[in-house]
C-alpha cells in the first residue's frame, strides 16, 4: 500500500508536471513541423521551448513569468552577440570570458536567476563556432521566438486552468519534508543511534524544509490570489500553510537531552513507546500530503488518543518505580499531545465552509503577505 501511495504521489507531483510539460513543449513542435518537412525548423522550436522551460523553475505565477520572459530575451540576446563575435577568434575569447562570468553571477540573485544564466550559457556555446548571415539569423530568431512562447503559453494556460495546483503539490512536498525531519527527531528516543550524527542530519534535513517554505510563500502569498479569493480551496491552504509552519517550528523548539534520557530511561523500553508514536505521527503527515497532493479529501489514518493514554500511564508507573524524575518525559508527552492537536485541525479544515473560516485567519495571513511582499 505505502508503495503505491509513493507511486502514485510521483505522478501527481510537481516534479513529473515540470517534465511532463517541459517534454511536451519541445516535443510537439518537432513533431508539426515534421509533418510538414520542416524538421530542422522544428528543432529550433523546441530548442526555444526548452530553454525557456528550464528557466521555469516553481514558485510565485508573477516570479515564473518574469523568469521565463527574461530567459526568453537574454538568450536572444546572447545568440546575437554571440552571431556578431564568432568570426573574430580574440572577440570571442574576450566575449566567452566576460558572458560566462556575468551569466555566473546570476546565481546571486536566486536559483531561477541561475538558470536564466546557465541557458544563456548554453545558447552560447551551442553556436559558438556556428555564423549565421543577417537574413539566415532573423529566419532562426523567429522560430526560436516562436518556441519561446509556445511554452510560456503553456505554462500560463495551465496556471489558469488549475491555479491552485502548483500550491496543493508545493504544500504536499513540503509536509512530507517535515514528516521526515521529525522522523529524524524520533531517532533519538534509539538508543543505537549516534546523536551527533542525526544531529547534522537533522541540520542538512532543516535546511530543505526551510527551501520548501520559501517556495511555498511564494505560491500563496506573493500572488496575493490565495488570500484575496474568498473560496474554500484558497483559504483551506493558507490555513493549512500556516499550522504546517507552526509545527515545524514546535518540533524545532522542542530540544532535550537526549544523551541523558536515553542513559536514564533507556532500558525501561519507554523510549522505544515514544519512538513508535512519533514515527506514526509522521506516516500521519505522509498520509496528510498524499492526500492533498491527489485532491482527496484528507482522513487520519491512526487515533493518538489511545496512544498518548498509554504512554501517561507508563510515565505515571516509572515516577512510582524510578529514582529519576519524570519530568523530561512529560514534557514530550506534552509535546506530542500539541502536535496531535495541530494536525488533528488540518483535518478538520477540510470540512469547513468558507464562510467558517474565522476573518482573523485570513487578516493575519493578508499581514504576512504585506511583510513579505513589501
Amino acid at each position: 500500500m505505502k508503495q503505491t501511495q509513493e507511486i502514485k504521489s510521483f505522478f501527481y507531483s510537481q516534479y513529473f508536471a515540470d517534465g511532463l510539460r517541459i517534454t511536451i513543449g519541445c516535443i510537439v513542435p518537432v513533431l508539426i513541423f515534421a509533418t510538414i518537412g520542416q524538421f530542422t525548423n522544428g528543432t529550433i522550436v523546441s530548442l526555444g521551448a526548452l530553454l525557456v522551460g528550464l528557466s521555469d523553475t516553481p514558485g510565485a505565477p508573477s516570479h515564473r513569468r518574469k523568469g521565463m520572459i527574461a530567459g526568453a530575451i537574454l538568450t536572444t540576446l546572447t545568440f546575437i552577440l554571440t552571431n556578431i563575435v564568432n568570426q573574430n577568434v580574440y572577440l570571442l575569447a574576450i566575449f566567452i570570458g566576460v558572458a560566462c562570468f556575468i551569466f555566473a553571477m546570476f546565481a546571486v540573485f536566486n536559483g531561477r536567476a541561475a538558470n536564466v544564466g546557465l541557458m544563456c550559457i548554453l545558447m552560447m556555446l551551442i553556436h559558438v563556432q556556428i555564423h549565421y548571415p543577417l537574413a539566415e539569423a532573423i529566419n532562426y530568431l523567429g522560430f526560436y521566438t516562436l518556441g519561446g512562447l509556445w511554452y510560456i503559453a503553456i505554462s500560463l494556460s495551465i496556471t489558469q486552468v488549475r491555479p491552485y495546483r502548483l500550491a496543493e503539490q508545493e504544500l504536499s512536498e513540503t509536509i512530507r519534508y517535515v514528516a521526515d525531519y521529525i522522523r529524524l527527531k524520533a531517532n533519538f528516543y534509539d538508543a543505537k543511534i549516534d546523536n551527533d550524527k542525526n544531529y547534522l542530519k537533522l541540520i542538512d534535513k532543516q535546511v530543505e524544509v526551510n527551501q520548501h517554505q520559501e517556495n511555498l510563500r511564494d505560491v500563496l502569498f506573493q500572488s496575493k490570489r490565495s488570500i484575496k479569493d474568498t473560496t474554500k480551496v484558497g483559504r483551506y491552504l493558507t490555513l493549512v500553510f500556516n499550522d504546517i509552519v507552526d509545527l515545524f517550528e514546535q518540533s524545532m523548539a522542542a530540544h532535550y537531552d537526549y544523551n541523558t534520557i536515553s542513559e536514564r530511561f533507556g532500558p525501561t523500553g519507554i523510549l522505544e513507546d515514544f519512538k513508535n508514536v512519533i514515527l506514526k505521527y509522521t506516516n500521519e503527515l505522509d498520509n496528510l500530503a498524499y492526500q492533498l497532493n491527489t485532491n482527496t479529501q484528507p482522513k487520519p489514518l491512526y487515533d493518538f488518543d489511545s496512544d498518548l493514554s498509554r504512554l501517561h500511564t507508563k510515565i505515571d508507573q516509572l515516577d512510582k518505580n524510578q529514582q529519576y524524575s519524570t519530568f523530561a518525559l512529560r514534557k514530550v508527552l506534552i509535546n506530542l499531545r500539541d502536535l496531535v492537536r495541530r494536525i488533528k485541525n488540518i483535518y478538520g479544515y477540510s470540512h469547513l465552509q468558507p464562510d467558517d473560516v474565522k476573518r482573523k485567519e485570513i487578516d493575519d495571513a493578508k499581514t504576512l503577505c504585506s511583510k513579505l511582499c513589501n
